[in-house]
């Protein structure tokens, strides 16, 4: 079963679990006996965690994991100072096709149809014909739609989903709306039209 980040914290201490996640963060250690091992920070849409593989077979090329690279991964849900830690029994670079890439992609909490009929409603709202056919140049263009539906507003922290970029516009247009009814000598046309 492929388990998510998240559901990881609901398992108890020393149940197993595998699933395919992406590494984050991956550094070669070594025992005090000299022996390699991996830590690796793992994630996935739900969160990110860090993992320990303890005991590589000793034919086991640690250097061919590198940050970005889908891995499949099995063991077993361990705690260190009271964060989860699991130890890994197996660890694997996963193929294209042999993991869902929805799992690591987030999407915006809101529709994005619906979303994207309010942005419609918005644009037809414009009176000035200059603008409202410079909006429509681009919201009605379906390559661009396509690709600004889909796109995120930030890469981590800021509207950093699936969706992202068309929830922050519609957030700006909301604003841009408030600021023109309270001040009256705004246009809100080109403010509107500037939101994004």
């Amino acid at each position: 079963m492929d388990i998510l980040s998240r559901e990881l914290h609901a398992l108890p201490i020393g149940a197993p679990f595998e699933g395919y996640f992406v590494i984050e963060h991956v550094e070669i250690k070594k025992h005090r006996t000299g022996e390699p091992f991996l830590r690796l920070v793992l994630s996935d849409r739900t969160g990110a965690f860090s993992a320990l593989w303890w005991k590589p077979p000793k034919e086991a090329d640690l250097a061919v994991f590198k940050k970005g690279d889908v891995v499949f991964v099995s063991g077993s849900v361990e705690y260190f100072q009271g964060n989860l830690q699991p130890k890994l029994k197996e660890i694997r670079l996963a193929s294209q096709g042999e993991f869902d890439p929805k799992k690591f992609l987030s999407e915006s909490r809101f529709s994005i149809d619906d979303q994207f009929v309010k942005l419609l409603e918005v644009i037809d709202s414009v009176s000035n014909p200059f603008l409202k056919k410079l909006l429509e140049e681009f919201f009605y263009d379906d390559d661009f739609v396509e690709k600004f539906l889909r796109a995120p507003a930030g890469k981590t922290v800021h509207h950093a989903c699936i969706g992202g970029l068309l929830e922050h516009t519609l957030g700006v247009v909301e604003i841009c709306e408030t600021v023109a009814k309270r001040f009256k000598s705004i246009d809100r046309d080109l403010l509107v039209s500037a939101a994004r």
